[in-house]
């Protein structure tokens, strides 16, 4: 099978990079898209690139196929039951990932220039850093986010990514410890998020899940990105038990 060539620009990973970040941005620098990319390596459908593709991907980046593929998403199985790898942490429900809805934090972004992995998790919906919700749809264009856009922090309609309108609250402080603790797990590959029966989210040792029980705040956060429900749980327990 004839090589694939690589782009003449690489780009080194962020500590805590997700791979579609860091594909993104080699992309940007070279002047393609995703399309091409997926051209590129025959993936016929519009996806977001796991961990199968690692090893052609990497020769077209120019990167290391062991590190993009720590990066990508791997699916497989756990018992029965259909599991995902990211970032040391097994998922159980696909929908706790929005790797085809990603979201960002625009100051974030606009400071650092890269997403993080844990962004990855629907259970991320605030910044522990800025206090406010996660963005995942254009103030512009109001169409959801996607990696196909033409840069890291530039919206596909070709607007710059910006933070709706809006002052950091209490809720979302207090929120944004159970995204501390998200970006922990996945710093630290195997450990287990420390959030007990507060979001019902830890399922075991390195794996993370988001069933029927989690609480309304949570809903509240990841469905609706409004607050209609009470968080007093949420505050009562971060304040008791919230590292």
């Amino acid at each position: 099978m004839q090589a694939l060539p690589s782009l003449p620009i690489g780009k080194f990973p962020a500590a805590g990079e997700s791979g579609m970040s860091w594909v993104l941005r080699v992309a940007t620098a070279n002047l393609v898209s995703m399309s091409w990319l997926r051209s590129r390596l025959a993936v016929l459908q519009p996806r977001p690139f796991n961990a199968e593709d690692s090893l052609k991907l990497a020769a077209v980046l120019a990167a290391d196929p062991s590190e993009l593929r720590a990066r990508l998403p791997i699916y497989g199985r756990v018992g029965r039951t259909p599991a995902i790898l990211y970032f040391g942490q097994t998922t159980l429900i696909a929908p706790c990932l929005r790797f085809r809805r990603p979201q960002v934090c625009p100051t974030c972004l606009h400071c650092f220039g890269y997403c993080p992995g844990a962004w990855d998790y629907s259970c991320h919906a605030v910044c522990p850093i800025h206090h406010v919700p996660m963005v995942e749809q254009c103030v512009r264009c109001k169409h959801p986010l996607t990696w196909d856009r033409p840069s890291i922090d530039v919206c596909k309609c070709g607007a710059y990514i910006e933070s709706t309108p809006g002052e950091p609250s209490e809720v979302y402080k207090m929120a944004g410890l159970f995204s501390s603790a998200v970006q922990r797990a996945c710093r630290w590959g195997g450990a287990s998020l420390r959030t007990g029966r507060f979001a019902a989210c830890v399922v075991g040792p390195g794996h993370i899940g988001c069933g029927s029980c989690a609480s309304p705040w949570q809903w509240a956060l990841l469905a609706e990105r409004t607050v209609r429900c009470s968080f007093q749980a949420c505050i009562d327990f971060l304040q008791g038990h919230g590292r």
